[in-house]
C-alpha cells in the first residue's frame, strides 16, 4: 500500500506456508519487519478491544502502534488494522498465533479466519508519520485515533 524501501523489497518475496486448519497461506516474516496488517476483523470490534485481546494472548506491551480505521457514520471498524511491534521476533510470534484465527474479542470472523500479513509501511515512526497526520489529529474522539504506546516516540517521529 505504501512504499517502505528495503523492508518492502525484502518482504516482497516471502516463502509461504499453510497453518494447520486454516485456508490462508502465511507469508513468512523477514528479519527487520515489525509492522503487520490484520484483515478480516469483525466490524464490531474496537481498537481498544483488539489491543486488549493482544494483551490477553500473552503479548502485553509489545504493540507500540495500532490503528484500526473506522467509518465515521456507523462508528464500526473497516475490518482491518495496522500494528507495529517492538521487535521482528514479536511480530513473527503474533503472526504465528493470530493468522487463521477464527475469533477476535469474542466475536467470530469469516470462515477463512484472520489474515496477518506484512504491512508495506514499516516501523513506528513511519506509521506515526502516515496515520498521525493533521487530518487525524483534528479528530477529537480517541476511539478514531491511532494508539501509540510511547508518546516520546511520536514526538521523535515529527508529530507533536
Amino acid at each position: 500500500m505504501y512504499g517502505n524501501g528495503a523492508a518492502g523489497a525484502a518482504a516482497a518475496a516471502p516463502r509461504h506456508s499453510l497453518p494447520a486448519g486454516t485456508g490462508r497461506a502465511v507469508r513468512q516474516i523477514t528479519p527487520g519487519v515489525t509492522s503487520l496488517m490484520l484483515r478480516g476483523l469483525p466490524k464490531e470490534v474496537s481498537q481498544q478491544e483488539l489491543l486488549e485481546e493482544v494483551h490477553r494472548s500473552g503479548l502485553a506491551r509489545t504493540v507500540d502502534f495500532c490503528y484500526m480505521p473506522r467509518d465515521f457514520a456507523s462508528c464500526k471498524s473497516k475490518g482491518h488494522a495496522f500494528l507495529n511491534f517492538v521487535s521482528s521476533e514479536v511480530a513473527t510470534e503474533f503472526q504465528r498465533a493470530w493468522h487463521g484465527r477464527r475469533t477476535c474479542a469474542g466475536r467470530a470472523v469469516d470462515a477463512r479466519g484472520l489474515d496477518v500479513s506484512v504491512a508495506t509501511l514499516q516501523g513506528l515512526a513511519a506509521n506515526i508519520g502516515r496515520w498521525g497526520g493533521p487530518r487525524l489529529r483534528r479528530v477529537r474522539n480517541p476511539d478514531f485515533q491511532p494508539f501509540v504506546l510511547d508518546r516520546r516516540a511520536a514526538h521523535a517521529g515529527g508529530r507533536p
